[in-house]
């Protein structure tokens, strides 16, 4: 009995751990990933969030380094968008059918199709 138990147990911990890092089926919009990092100072070649076309960031870290980060198509149907915020590097990944409704939306060339 006390297997038992700790089977269950074991069952309801993956399952939390799996609603908590597995992304939404579909998300209206929004980007279903998002990761920031601090950087010294930071441009957006694209203007900010802008999934529909390919853009650059830049980064200067600690001590100078610098760092560049260029839009791009994870997958046929997902891009991964860099923007800054401030001096704040983000990073987003959207489904292009998310951000329009049209479900053949796909990612050519580092951004959504409209």
């Amino acid at each position: 009995m006390k297997q038992l138990h700790v089977v269950a147990i074991a069952i309801l911990i993956l399952a939390a751990a799996g609603a908590f890092f597995t992304p939404p089926a579909t998300v209206s919009g929004q980007a279903y990933k998002l990761v920031t990092r601090y950087a010294e100072t930071c441009l957006d070649t694209d203007s900010g969030d802008n999934p529909y076309g390919k853009g650059t960031a830049f980064i200067t870290k600690n001590m100078g380094f610098q760092e560049s980060l260029t839009d791009y198509c994870n997958s046929r149907y997902e891009v991964i968008e860099y923007q800054c915020l401030g001096n704040t590097l983000v990073e987003k990944a959207y489904r292009c059918s998310s951000l329009n409704g049209d479900p053949n939306s796909e990612c050519v060339e580092g951004g959504c199709t409209v």
